[in-house]
């Protein structure tokens, strides 16, 4: 029995020890240092800065077209004609009574004038002397009807002549020449200023205190994301009522636009930048976990080991973000693989 035993605990003590537990490979990166512009981010809706539905201001037929559509035009340009004919008649109507008015004042004042010195000798009875003065004032009310009708003409006729507003891209024209178009009725085309051009966006209304506070200090910019490039623009507009019904409130911002790269219509990322933040503590985001007690880091320290740090993070920029607390510029931390870490885990830097 006693050599049984001996031989059971020869055999445990001559058992192969289990093989030590592998050291878990990371990558890492070194917290980086920067000013980062902190902003608020919307989505914004790109709107032309000014925009025109060019109506007729004249019935008739549309006589001739003269620009290109889909392309810009120059404020005074000119754009379509109606035709002119009936209105320049009627222009000419109202000239020739205006003439024929203005000679019967003449003629009106000149017998007043010779009355007048009659009327002291008593050659003319005051009753005459009376019609003669009426006669001229009514002429003259005559001949300042007139004068109306001609200038109400001469609008009427510039009508005819139908030219861009302001410097813009012009619509698809929605009448073809050769048709009877009538006064108000449906544009006959929109113009659209591009350059500049805003973009407007909502805001909540607890956004806006910060935003109004630093607005008035300064011009605030606004950038838009395009094919992952940046346009800036200033703040143009804060609307002047928040909407009760969303608890928002319209912002835009205007942009030069000289190369027409927005186009209205569009939706795009819109950022509003507040100030700058100078010397950031900057994170990959793939670095910072996030557990139960929020986010936080694998800190690694000189003696390879690793150290678990909660952190408070704040913006987002691109694939970085901001730490605010719980680091410190040029600590290592670990990038990638953190899932087999626990604190004081030895790890291998590839």
């Amino acid at each position: 029995m006693k050599r049984l035993i001996g031989l059971i605990l020869l055999a445990a003590c001559s058992k192969t020890p289990p093989p030590p537990t592998p050291i878990p490979y990371v990558t890492v990166v070194q917290a980086q240092i920067a000013n980062v512009p902190l902003f608020y981010e919307y989505i914004g809706h790109v709107e032309p800065n000014q925009s025109a539905a060019i109506k007729a201001q004249a019935s008739g037929i549309v006589v001739g077209k003269f620009f290109k559509e889909g392309s810009e035009v120059s404020e005074n340009d000119l754009l379509l004609t109606i035709d002119p004919r009936p209105y320049q008649a009627e222009l000419e109507r109202a000239q020739g009574l205006l003439a024929q008015n203005l000679a019967t004042l003449r003629q009106s004042k000149d017998t007043v004038e010779r009355y007048a010195k009659l009327i002291q000798d008593e050659y003319v009875s005051q009753l005459d002397y009376d019609r003669y003065l009426t006669d001229a004032l009514t002429a003259e009310a005559s001949v300042q009807q007139s004068s109306a009708e001609v200038e109400k003409a001469q609008i009427a006729l510039g009508y005819c002549t139908i030219q861009a507003p302001f410097k813009g891209v012009t619509s698809k024209l929605n009448i073809d020449v050769g048709n009877y178009v009538p006064v108000g009725g449906d544009p006959l085309l929109t113009l659209n200023q591009i350059s500049p051009i805003r973009v407007s966006f909502f805001v909540p209304e607890k956004n806006l205190p910060r935003i109004t506070s630093l607005h008035h200090q300064k011009t605030l910019k606004t950038v838009v994301i395009m094919h992952d490039e940046c346009i800036e623009g200033d703040l143009f507009l804060i609307n002047n009522q928040v909407d009760e019904s969303t608890g928002m409130i319209l912002l835009q911002g205007l942009f030069t636009n000289g190369d027409k790269r927005l186009w209205p219509g569009e939706y795009l990322n819109v950022r509003l930048i507040l100030e700058m933040k100078k010397d950031a503590i900057l994170l990959p985001s793939q670095a910072v976990q996030i557990g139960q007690e929020g986010p936080y880091i694998y800190v690694v320290k000189p003696d390879q080991t690793v150290e678990l740090r909660k952190v408070k993070t704040g913006q987002k920029e691109n694939d970085q973000v901001i730490v605010l607390t719980g680091l410190a510029p040029g600590e290592t931390v670990v990038l990638e693989g953190q899932l087999n870490l626990y604190p004081g885990a030895q790890v291998a830097i590839k």
